[in-house]
């Protein structure tokens, strides 16, 4: 299964590719999109970002917003990623007057395979934008007291978060979720019967 990073300027990287199986993987930074075709690809990541916001720069970010609405496979958009996805089907960003660093507590608000037992959990969170209005292609999943904090396409394997699951997994369930994504997206399988 071919699965394709794409590198939003994260400086967790290192932390990403270790949660995937080796040899499975390639990364593409953004800025490189036009060069290369992801559309070979099964499966699509898109990290976080550290150097632009997607509020203000959507035309910066177009060429891969493009790609979210074409691309047939499976998707996990995280942080930035997460921000580009809502985007790119029409919903709303607001920045926050601060950002938010912290394991945070999440709230499951429609039962989906991303969480699997996991009713409500914790995650590592490292952004200035939420999402407050989604639109009609898409379905929040979970919520903190920041807002939406993941997301899924109603018809297509599209999945955001905004939190970053290859982050402090040893005292958060981040790396449970990416697990479970790569459950739905056929990267791994299904453990037990």
């Amino acid at each position: 299964m071919a699965i394709t990073i794409v590198d939003n300027g994260t400086s967790y990287l290192d932390g990403l590719k270790a949660m995937l199986p080796e040899g499975s993987f390639r990364v593409i930074p953004w800025e490189d999109l036009w060069l290369a075709s992801v559309f070979d690809s099964d499966v699509l990541i898109l990290s976080g970002g550290h150097e632009l916001s997607v509020v203000g720069n959507e035309e910066v970010f177009q060429k891969e917003m493009d790609m979210i609405r074409n691309f047939n496979g499976p998707i996990l958009g995280i942080c930035l990623g997460f921000e580009l996805i809502v985007r790119a089907f029409g919903g709303e960003l607001y920045v926050m007057p601060e950002g938010t660093k912290e394991i945070m507590n999440m709230v499951v608000v429609n039962p989906d395979p991303l969480f699997e037992r996991l009713p409500n959990f914790t995650v590592y969170e490292n952004h200035r934008s939420v999402a407050l209005d989604l639109p009609e292609e898409l379905v929040a999943l979970a919520c903190s007291k920041d807002g939406i904090e993941a997301v899924r396409h109603i018809t297509r394997p599209i999945y955001g978060i905004q939190f970053h699951p290859e982050m402090f997994p040893d005292v958060s369930c981040g790396d449970e979720v990416f697990h479970n994504f790569l459950v739905i997206a056929g990267v791994i399988p299904r453990e037990g019967c």
